[in-house]
């Protein structure tokens, strides 16, 4: 699954919470996600330890229109520095650093919570927190293009949600202040 509307790649937050919140509302198990950004929530899981249980408000901090916080009760599995290299054919062997990071389980969920902001373009984000992807029937990331070549080897299908955002396609979603109208395709009635 992919978070159409907030992909860290295009300039977007990387806090949205659409998407991760339709899926623990859909009580998904079996699942991993990847990545929220939201410091605070790691400096929190990193003061509570490995093995805590903790109260977080993840996400949502940056605006209404990627979402609000979810307030959940998370267990904090994993605790990282945040460093790896990449393993897709895109940027091979560079050196990636998320800043600290926390795997935490909400529900039936792995959520890989970053510091800095993070486009996952391959399965090392998950492999430093223990999660191996193949073993998952969900994986969900908030990146729309560059996640091909590093999960072709994992990837049977893939699905856009096009969750409300900055990256949005739904275009009707985005407020226009300096267009001209009428313009295809926010007005069907444009004639050229």
């Amino acid at each position: 699954m992919l978070d159409g509307g907030d992909d860290p790649g295009g300039g977007c937050p990387g806090d949205g919470t659409h998407l991760l919140r339709a899926m623990l509302n859909a009580s998904l198990t079996n699942t991993c996600f990847a990545v929220m950004f939201d410091p605070s929530v790691v400096a929190k899981a990193h003061v509570a330890g490995v093995g805590a249980t903790i109260e977080v408000e993840l996400g949502g901090k940056t605006d209404i229109r990627h979402g609000r916080p979810i307030d959940a009760t998370a267990y904090v599995k994993v605790l990282t520095d945040g460093q790896f290299l990449c393993q897709s054919p895109m940027g091979e062997g560079s050196q990636v650093v998320v800043g600290r990071t926390a795997r935490l389980h909400i529900g039936g969920i792995d959520v890989v919570v970053v510091s800095e902001r993070h486009q996952p373009i391959d399965t090392e984000i998950f492999l430093i927190h223990g999660i191996d992807v193949t073993r998952y029937r969900i994986i969900a990331l908030k990146c729309t293009n560059h996640w091909r070549a590093g999960f072709a080897k994992v990837v049977k299908r893939d699905f856009l949600a096009d969750s409300p955002g900055i990256m949005s396609r739904n275009l009707s979603d985005h407020s226009y202040t300096h267009v001209s109208r009428p313009i295809w395709p926010l007005d069907q009635s444009a004639a050229y």
